[in-house]
């Protein structure tokens, strides 16, 4: 039988592991949780110590955010990804990564006129297992 889905919310976390709920949401900006973070809640500690990594990695990276967008949106079209795909393809535009690139990366065309950092970026992406083995 299937239940509904309902988001955790801090009255649905033991006592003890409320502080490091609210440290996650206080990093989210109180955003609803939606896709993998709405799963991680029931985990409060391991979702704060994830977000950690996530805002080192976005934050503190060598990675401009243009090229980091463009990873996120190639990743999610390899793994047929669609969450993570409308949550960057918009994000990518924004951070420079041209039209163009975006909507060839989604309907799987040829990549033309890349600048070298970005070639780099998408074969190295692309290079990586499609889909996990079963």
């Amino acid at each position: 039988m299937w239940h509904a889905y309902r988001s955790v919310t801090r009255d649905d976390v033991p006592a003890g592991k409320r502080g490091a709920y609210d440290e996650f949401m206080k990093s989210r900006s109180n955003r609803p949780n939606v896709g993998p973070y709405s799963l991680l809640l029931h985990m409060p500690e391991m979702a704060q110590r994830l977000e950690a990594l996530r805002t080192y990695l976005r934050g503190d990276a060598s990675l401009p955010q243009k090229l980091q967008e463009l990873v996120m949106i190639t990743v999610a079209r390899e793994m047929d990804c669609a969450f993570i795909w409308y949550a960057h393809a918009a994000v990518a535009r924004q951070a420079g990564v041209r039209d163009d690139v975006v909507d060839n990366i989604r309907d799987k065309r040829e990549l033309t006129n890349l600048d070298p950092d970005e070639v780099t970026v998408v074969h190295f992406t692309r290079e990586l297992p499609a889909k996990p083995a079963r």
